[in-house]
């Protein structure tokens, strides 16, 4: 199969499949993509572990090509690791959706885990001492966005000083 991309596949596929069901042609097209995806991307260890060997070999070469290989490999690497870093993104989003909104043991497992992720257990007050629910940490919660909304007092001198400056700055 050429290095086509996936709008191509999926048009070529459905044209083919002309006749046919819809049921079909998805399933064909689902077909056609996956072992697209397998050609065109293959295995993310072994993509990554050859970009590493060409990193390696690049890497004590002081030449003009020898840098120019060093900095090809070492964007590959990044292409191959971004990209596998998207597909599992995507994956994850696939198992949420298909898992997600039934009352699954999948559901209840990712739910908990971002549950404990997000637990707040003790932050520090103004004075740097810790404090946990049982010694204040509420109290630090409340002063802290108290302070974050409360508007100071200033008079119009003091923005009219801090605008002067700030055009200053500007002109230098």
């Amino acid at each position: 199969m050429t290095h086509q991309g996936c709008e191509e596949i999926i048009r070529n596929c459905w044209d083919r499949m002309h006749g046919h069901g819809i049921e079909e042609k998805i399933e064909e097209c689902g077909r056609e993509l996956l072992q697209w995806g397998k050609d065109a991307f293959g295995s993310f260890a072994s993509r990554i572990k050859s970009c590493n060997r060409e990193l390696k070999r690049y890497k004590s070469r002081r030449d003009e090509e020898g840098k120019q290989l060093f900095y090809d490999a070492k964007k590959e690497l990044f292409a191959v690791l971004n990209q596998r870093e998207t597909f599992w993104k995507q994956r994850s989003k696939q198992l949420w959706l298909k898992e997600g909104d039934q009352n699954s043991k999948f559901f209840h497992s990712k739910a908990s885990t971002r549950r404990r992720n997000n637990q707040i257990f003790c932050l520090k007050d103004d004075e740097g001492n810790l404090c946990h629910w049982d010694s204040g940490l509420d109290n630090v919660i409340v002063d802290f966005y108290s302070n974050l909304f409360t508007a100071e007092s200033t008079t119009w001198e003091d923005v009219l000083d801090c605008a002067i400056q700030q055009f200053v700055r500007s002109i230098m």
